[in-house]
């Protein structure tokens, strides 16, 4: 076996490494994936959605439309695309006609290739395989994640390891593979949720801030706005048709549900997993990253180990735009940044930016990663299958709640 041959099979066995995860992670949703789904209105729409998005993959002038909120246009764009997990199982398409088992089997890909993204992100910037599969345990299957597996625009979060990844290429070896990657995976991050693709933007920035005497570079400079452009082309119809939706439909939120879904540690930093719903509860928005990430997090950060800077930088960045346009300090009242993007045209239908919390527990994890991979420890034999093990037990946490469903399109739709 040739060695791009060993290092396919390797990237297919960690593959399905994630998607057992994925399987006991959303027990017991794997025992009749026709006959039943996770509970909730979301659901719903999304199986609609990525159903719809599959079946009119080859005829995009009908890809936001669809048969259903009549009379309004741009059906698909009620709601997040999801269109990273619809790349993911389109090829499943022309062998599962049953839109039940259809979203079934995006859900768990999202889920095992959230991890595996973040795995190969961290494998690269580290060399460690035991850090990749153990930052990859902590971001895809994270307590605010797997509280929100009935929101499937939320699980597609694989596409933003893949920008990150795009991007260290781009300032390390600039050339047309880097900027395809980083460039699509963008775009697939935007068009799964809207706020993947402000967190994609910010993230992009935060990184050519921290590298930008090497992205200034000729090379890297034209590679970096062949990336930016690629990215741009390929919003650009979600754009277009998200702003005459807007138009039509005079989507506007005020911006007093921003305020009251605002991250609050105080109230936000419970748990839905065992080892910790006990003692901090399972209640907000369970954004606690657990003991052993802040640990290996804090160990990177002491060890000043590559791109641990960058890592802290971007989650920091990210928390403090999940706290909302404002914070009250007793009686005065701060502005903060997020109130800068809700005044930015189209930035001011989001309402959650506890969102950007979450997206700040996935850099967390690969600052977790880091810190793991320049441990003494992690040399030593068995500590790496120890150390996910300990990860996969600290995220463990209930099953999902599912309900019995026909197979096929429910009648509503």
């Amino acid at each position: 076996m040739g060695p791009a041959l060993r290092a396919t099979a390797r990237q297919g066995a960690v593959l399905l490494l994630f998607l057992a995860l994925a399987l006991l992670a959303t027990r017991p949703l794997a025992r009749d994936l026709r006959g039943q789904m996770p509970v909730g209105p979301d659901p719903l729409i999304d199986l609609w959605t990525l159903h719809w998005l599959t079946g009119h993959a080859l005829e995009p002038a009908q890809l936001f439309h669809g048969n259903v909120f009549h009379p309004f246009s741009h059906a698909a764009l009620h709601s997040d695309l999801s269109l990273g997990t619809a790349v993911l199982v389109l090829p499943l398409r022309p062998f599962v006609s049953d839109p039940v088992a259809l979203y079934n089997a995006g859900l768990l890909l999202a889920l095992a290739f959230g991890g595996w993204a973040f795995c190969r992100l961290v494998e690269a910037l580290t060399g460690r395989l035991s850090a990749g599969l153990l930052s990859g345990v902590l971001a895809a299957f994270g307590s605010h994640q797997l509280y929100h597996v009935y929101h499937l625009n939320l699980l597609s979060v694989g596409w933003l390891a893949l920008l990150l990844l795009g991007l260290h290429r781009l300032a390390e070896r600039p050339g047309p593979g880097p900027a395809l990657l980083a460039g699509v995976s963008f775009a697939l991050s935007a068009l799964s949720s809207g706020y993947y693709a402000v967190a994609g933007v910010l993230l992009a920035l935060a990184f050519a801030a921290a590298r930008a005497r090497r992205l200034l570079a000729g090379r890297a400079l034209a590679w970096s706005a062949a990336a930016a452009l690629l990215a741009a082309v390929l919003v650009w119809p979600y754009a277009r048709a998200f702003l005459a939706l807007r138009e039509e439909s005079g989507l506007r939120r005020p911006v007093g549900m921003s305020v009251s879904m605002a991250f609050r540690p105080a109230h936000d930093l419970g748990s839905r997993a065992f080892a910790y719903s006990g003692l901090l509860g399972a209640r907000g928005e369970r954004l606690f990253p657990g003991l052993l990430a802040l640990a290996l997090a804090g160990a990177a950060l002491a060890r000043r180990r590559p791109e641990a800077g960058f890592y802290a930088g971007a989650t920091a960045l990210l928390l403090l735009v999940s706290l909302g346009p404002r914070l009250e300090l007793g009686e005065r009242s701060l502005a903060l940044p997020y109130g800068l993007l809700f005044r930015l045209g189209p930035l001011d239908s989001m309402r959650h930016p506890y969102t950007f919390a979450a997206v700040g527990t996935f850099t967390l994890a690969v600052l977790a990663g880091l810190g793991w991979a320049g441990l003494r420890l992690s040399d030593r034999r068995g500590a790496g299958a120890a150390v996910v093990a300990l990860a996969v037990l600290e995220t463990l946490g209930p099953p999902v709640r599912v309900r019995a469903v026909p197979p096929g399109l429910p009648a509503a739709y």
